[in-house]
């Protein structure tokens, strides 16, 4: 029952989040005729998504909607009305219309034509005002009001109250806490009697128990190949693999995140097998390697190494191997050419935990799927009150899914 309403205000729309999802959603909503507002808990809109894309804003993916839904799992089905609502050529026209010039890149990644995530949040914006929306900042959301088996509108901190016929709720997920992630939506929709997959960290890097990576910090190796094993959803990644003072990091490593941090909730070993070069096996290395020793005996495997990788990287797996560093081919004994063609190959890093949520792009779980209606993103529990972004139990890959999703 509504308490003090001394402050009370009215709206036909609430919405909680100002970050990408809930400004497209409280744009929908006035292009529709409702009376829009938007509550932001941080001082401004869309912090996480200036930072998205180091800036630049992978915004959308060039995947065909069957590969979209694909690469995420087995509960990607769920988008498929929302895909056909909003197919990936509406999306762009969508952004084109309001300013914003959306162009692919070699990665399949829709990126803004000039690369900067904040002339997407700036039209959002604007697109938005032009709608008549109201965007309260600073303003967080604290319990919903719910009447009869539909809400009724929330309760909030500046206001006491405001009453809407309809709350969407865009809250985001755990990730970057300092850019507005946290729990907040979850324990609204616990309220509304949803359940919540315990939300795990993804799209982030990861801690070793070995130390010598941390010697590496800085170094990229691209392209690598990383398979987790044990996992068979995204069980193996290519691309950019980054050195980090703790571990590894970059796309090969950060797909891999969340099942990652899934094998660790379960108390199981997560282990990566990492190929520093990818298409390549440690049998056909040893021939080469044997050749050289024939016609090249006096090259040092060293400088064989430094062609191919940062000098660091090379002494370091010359050191991880126990062949000295000014070793010439002539001499590479077996056992230490079949070390270093294992390390070039297979090199096994065993995971002590993820980067965390202070680093994670994404949140892998939130709110479980199977009592909100995909046609909709209603709840089915709650008459009037929705869903949409990363709140949800699902999460996708780097390079723009997660974002247009």
């Amino acid at each position: 029952m509504m308490t003090n309403t001394q402050n009370a205000t009215i709206c036909d729309v609430a919405v909680i989040g100002a970050g990408p999802a809930g400004l497209m959603a409280a744009i929908s909503a006035a292009r529709g005729g409702a009376r829009v507002r938007v509550f932001e808990k941080l001082p401004a809109a869309g912090r996480k998504l200036l930072a998205s894309g180091g800036g630049h804003c992978n915004a959308a993916n060039t995947a065909s909607a069957a590969s979209f839904m694909a690469a995420f799992g087995r509960q990607g089905r769920f988008m498929e009305p929302v895909l056909r609502e909003l197919p990936l050529d509406r999306l762009v026209q969508f952004f084109d219309s309001i300013g914003v010039r959306l162009v692919a890149d070699g990665d399949g990644r829709y990126m803004p034509e000039t690369q900067s995530a904040k002339d997407v949040l700036d039209a959002l914006l604007l697109e938005a005002n032009a709608a008549g929306v109201t965007v309260s900042c600073g303003d967080s959301v604290r319990r919903l009001d719910i009447r009869d088996g539909r809400v009724a509108g929330i309760f909030h901190s500046t206001d006491t109250h405001t009453a809407a016929r309809a709350v969407i709720l865009a809250t985001g997920g755990r990730g970057y806490p300092d850019l507005g992630g946290g729990t907040s939506g979850y324990d609204l929709a616990r309220q509304a009697g949803h359940s919540i997959r315990e939300p795990l960290p993804a799209l982030t890097g990861v801690q070793t128990h070995e130390g010598w990576p941390g010697t590496l910090a800085g170094i990229v190796v691209d392209p690598a190949e990383v398979r987790l094993e044990g996992r068979a959803r995204f069980a193996v990644r290519s691309g950019a693999l980054l050195f980090t003072h703790h571990g590894v990091s970059g796309p090969a490593v950060i797909d891999l995140a969340g099942d990652v941090a899934e094998l660790i909730e379960k108390g199981r070993a997560a282990t990566l097998r990492i190929s520093l070069l990818p298409g390549r096996v440690a049998a056909d290395i040893l021939e080469e390697w044997a050749r050289l020793r024939l016609t090249d005996g006096s090259r040092r495997l060293r400088s064989w190494l430094k062609d191919l990788f940062p000098v660091a990287l090379a002494d370091r797996l010359l050191m991880c191997a126990d062949i000295p560093a000014d070793t010439m081919f002539a001499y590479l004994t077996a056992p230490g050419a079949k070390a270093l063609a294992g390390l070039l190959t297979e090199t096994m890093l065993h995971v002590r935990e993820t980067d965390g949520f202070d680093r994670a792009m994404v949140t892998r779980g939130g709110i479980v799927l199977r009592d909100v209606e995909p046609r909709s993103l209603e709840s089915r529990l709650v008459g009037g009150l929705f869903f949409c972004g990363e709140a949800l139990d699902l999460d996708g890959p780097c390079g723009g899914y997660n974002l247009q999703w």
